[in-house]
């Protein structure tokens, strides 16, 4: 069994940067680095086009992330199958953010 999660990421160059281009070496490292986490060569495209995931140590994972790729910004939002269960995780400089209070998902995605 298990806990389905409805997430949605972006990776940016920065906070009010572009967003990373899929063709660059960066990315590919990035979709790599999802697909051994997540054990599925699609994790990172998943991610972006929005999935339901079971991610049971997404936190862990996400630190890892942001001390091996510090010049990459990114964020993941996490909707929860039980109400309240929302979150977003923030990546950036190294360092890792965890918000489960109110936030603004992006509309184009939570409507």
């Amino acid at each position: 069994m298990g806990y389905y999660t409805n997430m949605y990421a972006e990776i940016k160059t920065s906070p009010d940067g572009d967003y990373l281009k899929n063709d660059s070496h960066l990315y590919a490292a990035i979709e790599k680095w999802f697909a051994n986490c997540l054990e599925d060569e699609d994790a990172l495209a998943n991610l972006i086009r929005s999935e339901d995931l079971k991610w049971y140590d997404v936190d862990k994972d996400m630190k890892e992330f942001a001390e091996k790729f510090p010049d990459v910004y990114f964020i993941l939002w996490g909707e929860g199958e039980d109400k309240g269960d929302d979150w977003v995780i923030e990546t950036y400089n190294g360092e890792f953010h965890k918000d489960c209070a109110d936030y603004t998902p992006p509309q184009t995605y939570f409507g």
